[in-house]
């Protein structure tokens, strides 16, 4: 059929004349990177009859305030838009085509989820907000090609699993500022020009599109390896329970010359006690290994010890939290490279900062395998001297 007369940017005739497999959108706010992508969804589903395309969000209702509202609005925009799209569907998120295509909207909980569907076409929104391991499956399950959005507020598996390891045919990248979205008011462009002198990280990351770091990142002193060094000494498991909202979290966490080596285990939501006990010994863990767990959990722990476990509660006291985090950053925290959850965890676990600027507590997200760490660390490390400071 023919083109959609709809008002575009460069942005969109950028991505909707791509060749590569994988298409990278690194860009500051405003520089309308979700609403050209979305653009390029709906003209590819008008021309090719019976495509799936289906757009990933870290959750539905960051998609409903964000993706499926910019979507409503296109559609809405153009009486053309009305003649290819036959309905919306809002319980299930998904708008049907007249000829048989289907844009969706999706989360998944975690990369067991997100292997049930195959797509033509993928969307990995706000992409910084999923994991390595969701995106990764559905890359894998994506016939022609995939979209990647983000804000650049810091390197994450776009950098390091994509245009660090693959080769430059597989992948397009293209960087955007505000100044590529030709429909912004004047208001909002005084806005985020006046963050070249009041918030310079600001204007760096959304700004310029360029990638910065996270303000009161927790942790600096961690960094990826390849492996687990074979003579590298086990101190313990570490393991933080989880269900419905947080996963269950499970690291082995080794010391070898100097320096901690971290690697992540299980990582995943909706799990009993018991299916957690029948995936131990699978993941390598003997009866006779130390499991280190939340004490808050004491009923867990109960069932982990019946199984033949050795599992105890970390021995926490006041101000655990704290302690936990001085402990560790005493230490090169060595995380292998598969454990993108900690990865994950690492690059966006942050201290709440108030008003005066001063960093106060770290904020309750990003941590679950971070609390498994810990764990281990007030454990075994408690009045330990240090190895090697950072």
């Amino acid at each position: 059929m023919q083109k959609i007369p709809i008002k575009v940017s460069k942005l969109f005739t950028a991505n909707y004349n791509a060749t590569k497999s994988i298409v990278i959108n690194q860009g500051g706010t405003s520089s309308g990177k979700t609403y050209s992508i979305l653009q390029v969804l709906i003209q590819i589903l008008a021309e090719q009859p019976n495509k799936v395309a289906t757009v990933v969000g870290r959750d539905i209702p960051n998609l409903k305030v964000g993706a499926i509202r910019d979507f409503k609005n296109i559609w809405r925009s153009m009486p053309e838009h009305e003649r290819i799209i036959k309905r919306y569907n809002g319980t299930d998120n998904y708008a049907e085509f007249y000829n048989g295509s289907i844009l969706e909207f999706k989360s998944f909980g975690d990369e067991h989820d997100a292997r049930g569907s195959r797509r033509d076409y993928a969307f990995l929104n706000e992409a910084n907000g999923i994991t390595w391991a969701i995106a990764d499956q559905v890359m894998a399950r994506t016939r022609v090609r995939t979209f990647i959005d983000f804000n650049p507020a810091s390197s994450f598996w776009a950098h390091e699993e994509i245009i660090a390891k693959l080769p430059k045919s597989e992948w397009m990248f293209i960087r955007s500022t505000y100044k590529h979205n030709p429909f912004l008011s004047d208001k909002i462009i005084r806005h985020i020009e006046n963050w070249q002198q009041s918030d310079p990280y600001k204007w760096q990351v959304y700004g310029l599109g360029e990638i910065g770091r996270l303000e009161g990142t927790v942790y600096n002193n961690w960094q990826v390896c390849d492996k687990i060094p074979e003579d590298a000494k086990l101190l313990a498991y570490g393991l933080d329970f989880g269900f419905s909202v947080d996963p269950a979290a499970l690291i082995a966490v080794y010391r070898y010359d100097g320096e901690l080596y971290v690697n992540e285990l299980l990582y995943e939501t909706g799990l009993i006690n018991a299916d957690i006990i029948a995936k131990l010994p699978q993941l390598g863990v003997a009866k006779s290994d130390l499991i280190i767990c939340d004490s808050a959990e004491p009923k867990s722990i109960e069932e982990l010890k019946r199984a033949g476990y050795y599992a105890k509660g970390v021995g926490k006291g006041s101000d655990s939290v704290r302690m936990g985090i001085d402990l560790l950053k005493q230490f090169t925290v060595n995380v292998s490279r598969h454990s993108s959850n900690l990865q994950e965890e690492f690059r966006n676990y942050i201290y709440q900062i108030d008003r005066s600027g001063k960093k106060t507590k770290p904020i309750d997200s990003y941590n679950h395998a971070l609390d498994a760490l810990r764990y281990v660390a007030l454990e075994k490390l408690t009045n330990k001297k240090p190895f090697k400071v950072w």
